[in-house]
């Protein structure tokens, strides 16, 4: 067993690092072919995804010293500790230059001695048998000298847990809990695209939430209202069913039909109780890749609505505004209304001209007109899906797939789209 094996998932990532292993350790069939040995890896992502954790697995199974810089004081007395590693590291050559969290290196922008120090500190060891493995959560803070072929060979970015890897997460930070009856997959659909310490606190939070109630299990409903919580939108209680609500209810149920039918399999959870202005939201799975099925989710909710209730939808402003956005793109940087409308300056500049902006018109109504055939067809599925969340709050996957099972979505009125 290796130290790779302790971390579950990122098989991607880890073949990558046992690449840059295997140059490190056995570097004769590489430099018999011409390759220039690696001297440096940056890990990126985004916080919590398990940057630290993979380098620690590289350093370990590389069998050479390490010696690692984190700030923890600033200014002269981190460039001197800076400085001190460097030539620690240099004196046990074969060994590891480990710059943990390098983005925070700084203490604001403008200073950009240690930097520069650090640039320094890497050409430094050009000739001697240091590799340089660095963790970073942002790339951008970084100049392009710093982080170029020579000093680093490769950036390798470490993404948040897969579909097929958040379930087996999950039953690792849940193992020796106590728990009701739980299907796995919904929890993952309800913990997707959240990074490792993410979902290791979604699940402390759950533990804190049954623990305070007296409960001597964990339940899907304590996760759940961690999950609310975390994302800041929790209503513990669904109040009392009004008109409001229930038009919240058939809002969701149109994003999930048109989401669903899309791409099937990609709505993860549907809630209504957030706490603000009696709004709810869907939580994608799987991310839509087209624009136009972004677009027909987008605009769904405020279709289901009007074709219920025979009224303009009241609190589609963010819908619209996204659907906005992505035609504002499409036609100003993709063509998508023909190369008349493309803008040749500059993506800082966003403004549509009159002409720009009644074929973005066109278009929403478009595709508003195309989700209220999809909502016609499908009666049955959104009544469904709006008794549903009416009647506890939230819907997980398995119990969506339930409802398309029993009721098919009919995706006629969007073929070719």
């Amino acid at each position: 067993m290796n130290a790779f094996d302790a971390i579950i998932g990122y098989r991607k990532t880890k073949e990558c690092l046992f690449e840059r292993l295997s140059a490190l350790q056995n570097p004769t069939p590489f430099t018999a072919l011409g390759a220039h040995l690696p001297k440096g890896l940056l890990l990126y992502g985004r916080p919590g995804v398990g940057k630290t954790v993979l380098a620690q697995a590289f350093i370990a199974e590389s069998g050479r010293k390490s010696f690692a810089v984190s700030h923890t004081s600033g200014g002269e007395t981190f460039l001197k500790e800076l400085a001190l590693k460097v030539e620690e590291a240099r004196r046990n050559a074969p060994s590891i230059l480990f710059l943990d969290d390098m983005d925070k290196y700084t203490d604001n922008d403008d200073d950009k001695r240690a930097f520069v120090a650090l640039q320094a500190h890497i050409d430094s060891l050009q000739d001697s048998d240091v590799f340089v493995l660095a963790t970073a959560n942002n790339l951008n803070i970084f100049p392009n000298s710093l982080i170029r072929e020579g000093r680093f060979d490769a950036l390798l970015r470490v993404p948040a847990p897969s579909l097929e890897d958040t379930p087996d997460l999950i039953a690792y930070f849940l193992k020796g809990v106590p728990l009701e009856p739980l299907n796995f997959e919904d929890v993952a659909a309800l913990a997707s695209y959240s990074s490792c310490a993410e979902i290791k606190t979604l699940i402390n939070e759950a533990a804190l939430r049954a623990a305070y109630r007296g409960h001597i299990c964990l339940s899907m409903d304590d996760l759940v209202h961690a999950f609310l919580k975390e994302e800041q939108t929790e209503d513990e209680e669904l109040a009392e069913v009004s008109e409001l609500k229930e038009e919240t209810a058939i809002h969701e149920a149109g994003h999930a039909l048109l989401s669903e039918a899309c791409l099937p399999g990609s709505v993860g959870f549907i809630s209504i109780l957030d706490s603000k202005d009696a709004s709810g939201h869907v939580r994608e799975r799987k991310h839509l890749i087209r624009r136009p099925h972004s677009l027909l989710t987008a605009l769904a909710g405020k279709a289901a609505v009007e074709m219920s209730y025979g009224h303009l939808a009241s609190g589609a402003d963010e819908d619209i505004g996204w659907a906005m956005a992505l035609l504002r793109r499409g036609l100003l940087f993709n063509a998508t209304g023909g190369a008349s409308f493309l803008n040749c300056q500059s993506e800082d500049d966003p403004t549509l001209t009159p002409e720009q902006k009644a074929a973005a018109a066109l278009e929403i109504e478009h595709y508003l007109t195309k989700d209220k055939e999809m909502v016609a067809h499908n009666r049955d599925f959104i009544e469904a899906v709006k008794n549903k969340l009416l009647e506890k709050g939230y819907l997980l996957s398995s119990e969506l797939q339930a409802i398309k099972a029993a009721h098919p979505i009919d995706s006629s009125p969007i073929a070719g789209i």
